[in-house]
């Protein structure tokens, strides 16, 4: 793992979380956990699973030792 795909990884990141805190400030709170579409998720479960998938990866490339980017993943 090099120090550039640590950087990498960490825009991603900063680049999830900036969009979760949009998604999050643009809706009503009222709305927040409210299911708009039957059988989805929440806006709110959405932003969960968004940060959730975020740090499996960061803890998944540390076990591996490399980071692979999201088109390489089969």
């Amino acid at each position: 793992m090099t120090r550039k795909n640590v950087e990498e990884m960490m825009g991603r990141l900063r680049t999830r979380h900036g969009i979760a805190l949009r998604v999050i400030e643009a809706l009503p709170e009222n709305k927040l956990h409210e299911r708009v579409i039957p059988n989805m998720r929440t806006p709110a479960e959405l932003v969960v699973h968004l940060y959730g998938m975020s740090i499996r990866e960061l803890v998944e490339g540390v076990q591996r030792g490399e980071i692979r980017n999201v088109d390489e993943v089969a």
